[in-house]
């Protein structure tokens, strides 16, 4: 039990952490409807976070496990470090000159229905997304697993989106985005109440391919739903709050409050709780999509 405890306060603190740090980190793109001003996709550009974090899920796993967890620190500094090395490696792009941000435009898009309507839900989502993500590991280890498992399992879910980012790439422009982002809602409730219901790794292994359906789906499209409803000069600053809603933010509440209802009512009522959150964004963007009004659709001028 105090072993669990321990844990549950070293997920805290990660929150902690990671939303100090994740405004750091890209997440998405500079707005360009390709993903980069050379044509490159997103979609594409974004598969190679996905391969690069399955090939150390699993490796790290079992290097753990051999090594002992007293070895975390050192692999994670030298991985850290090696990173550090490649970045020295980059190159700036070419500084393009862009018209001047409007504050007062950029507020009124921001007040309007649709766009609070969207990060709204996507911020219930978001809060359940990373309730699973910051407490999947404590999860399995009181199943039973071991380092390998969890290796397996965090390379499951990484690796189950590459082929849907592949697909919406190709295929995605053919479906609206609010169906597909009521779709990619349900899946994530529905994916958390089988955890919910998991009573042993394998079972959690098994439910983790639902992370293609559910975050692949979800991330694309709803990038694809920013570029669409936000005028192309205010794309970075709709990238930049989609970031704080979809990470940083959720991610500090549901470490700091989550570890309390994990360690108060158990792994069933914390899943459950997230397949409700889940559940509750899924049918925000179905209203949307069945009832918006056709100038709640028009952002900044330019029709969803």
């Amino acid at each position: 039990m105090a072993s669990c405890k321990f844990r549950r306060c070293i997920v805290h603190d990660q929150s902690v952490l990671f939303f100090l740090l994740s405004g750091l980190s890209p997440g998405g793109y500079d707005g360009h409807p390709n993903g980069t001003e050379d044509g490159r996709s997103f979609t594409v550009i974004r598969v190679f976070g996905s391969l690069g974090y399955a090939f150390f899920a699993l490796a790290i796993g079992y290097a753990i496990g051999a090594a002992g967890a007293s070895a975390t620190l050192a692999i994670g500094i030298g991985i850290g470090v090696f990173t550090l090395l490649c970045s020295f490696l980059l190159r700036d792009g070419v500084a393009v000159k862009s018209e001047p941000v409007e504050l007062g435009a950029l507020l009124k898009i921001l007040r309007s229905k649709e766009i609070l309507w969207f990060f709204g839900c996507t911020f219930c989502l978001a809060i359940a997304h990373r309730m699973n993500e910051a407490f999947l590991t404590l999860t399995l280890s009181e199943l039973g697993a071991g380092e390998g498992l969890i290796g397996w399992s965090l390379m499951v879910s990484a690796g189950s989106e590459i082929p849907i980012f592949f697909l919406l790439s190709k295929y995605g422009d053919k479906i609206k985005e609010l169906p597909l982002l009521t779709f990619a809602s349900l899946m994530f409730a529905l994916r958390f109440l089988l955890m919910a219901l998991a009573a042993d790794p394998l079972s959690v292994l098994a439910v983790q391919s639902l992370h293609s359906i559910t975050f692949g789906v979800f991330y694309v499209t709803a990038v694809r739903y920013i570029t669409r409803i936000i005028p192309w000069q205010y794309r970075a600053t709709g990238m930049a709050l989609f970031i704080i809603f979809w990470s940083s933010v959720s991610g500090l509440l549901s470490g700091a409050f989550g570890g309390l209802l994990f360690e108060a009512a158990g792994r069933p009522a914390f899943y459950q709780l997230a397949a409700l959150l889940a559940l509750i964004a899924g049918l925000g963007f179905l209203y949307r999509h069945l009832f918006a009004k056709p100038e709640d659709m028009n952002v900044g001028g330019i029709s969803a």
